[in-house]
């Protein structure tokens, strides 16, 4: 997750807006701990990772 903020040059206070969840998750998913589903799936609508 942190290389695709990286290559979007995204910080995750942007990330975390867009995806209207707190800064606080977007930096626990980015420690690769454990965050709901529910969060991690618009973080990576976000960031485009679905195709």
């Amino acid at each position: 997750m942190k290389h695709h903020s990286l290559v979007q040059n995204r910080t995750q206070e942007e990330v975390a807006n867009k995806a209207n969840i707190s800064h606080s998750i977007v930096s626990v998913l980015e420690k690769g701990e454990t965050i709901t589903v529910p969060n991690l799936l618009q973080v990576l609508r976000v960031l485009d990772y679905f195709i």
